[in-house]
């Protein structure tokens, strides 16, 4: 199997950094910034022109005015974020909504359309796991193999999937059940979460390996 070029992993890392609440740099003043130093790789086409902008994207740029601004302006992100959610439709968080939804019209990117292509492709996963299982039970048809609950997401290596599995296993949730980020968030924290320490130590290291059936691209 092919390795993963420098290019994926570096619009990977960028994306994931960029989704997280309070990262001060956007997409573009990353890839300004890695232009300068001393990594080399194929020249990068302009990823925001087919990235879906949220609301936080837009709050951070209309009001970000150095690196030390970040902390105070995720917190009356939240604050306003939270008002909206307490049933404020109709306050700066909606205005954001609005802004974004306008955005992403013009760049081209249908929300609904990216909910079904992201639905699409988990579906697609589970049908080819399910083609999976039943070719495993006709190539051994004297045993008794009993098929495992289905991860339909992907990197199933991953330290933050593996904890979503476990956590849900623990509290007896459905596999298709779905944390919201503070309850995430709050998880972590409660069971000492951290990906950079990701051993066997870990109750819930390789998880969806051991207790999952999945699809990871090989047959």
């Amino acid at each position: 199997m092919p390795g993963v070029s420098k290019e994926t992993i570096v619009s990977q890392l960028f994306e994931s950094l960029t989704d997280v609440e309070g990262f001060p740099l956007t997409i573009e003043q990353l890839n300004e910034y890695l232009s300068k130093s001393n990594f080399k790789m194929k020249k990068q086409k302009d990823p925001s022109v087919q990235r879906k902008i949220n609301p936080y994207n837009i709050y951070l740029k209309q009001n970000k005015k150095s690196l030390e601004d970040t902390d105070a302006i995720s917190a009356e992100y939240q604050k306003i974020k939270k008002e909206w959610e307490e049933g404020d439709k109709t306050g700066p968080y909606q205005e954001l909504l609005d802004q974004a939804t306008e955005q992403n019209k013009e760049r081209g990117i249908d929300e609904k359309a990216t909910k079904s292509a992201i639905t699409a492709t988990a579906k697609t996963r589970i049908e080819l796991i399910k083609a999976l299982q039943e070719k495993r039970k006709t190539e051994n048809p004297e045993e008794e193999i009993i098929d495992k609950p289905i991860f339909s997401g992907k990197l199933p290596m991953s330290a933050i999937n593996n904890f979503k599995e476990w956590l849900k296993q623990e509290q007896n949730l459905p596999v298709d059940h779905t944390f919201s980020r503070e309850t995430i968030s709050n998880l972590k924290i409660e069971h000492s979460f951290n990906p950079k320490m990701y051993d066997d130590s870990c109750e819930w290291f390789e998880y969806i390996k051991d207790n999952m059936d999945y699809y990871d691209g090989t047959d």
